[in-house]
């Protein structure tokens, strides 16, 4: 039986490591797209989209490169 989905209970904490929601549970469904806390959890998304499309395997870079 799967976790109890009337009750969400969102734990911020640095990329999600507390919060049951966090994808790694299977018991219960991945909410940080939905989250109030994204930002609070990611506070590096933006570092990280930047990395992501300027890394050499990018699918980025490597759709352009072609």
């Amino acid at each position: 039986m799967l976790g109890n989905y009337e009750e969400e209970i969102l734990t911020p904490s640095y990329h999600g490591e507390l919060c049951r929601h966090n994808g790694e549970n299977p018991e219960f469904e991945i909410a940080c797209d939905e989250c109030d806390y994204y930002l609070f959890c990611f506070p590096d998304w933006k570092n990280n989209e930047i990395f992501l499309l300027t890394a050499p395997s990018s699918p980025a870079k490597l759709k352009s490169s072609h």
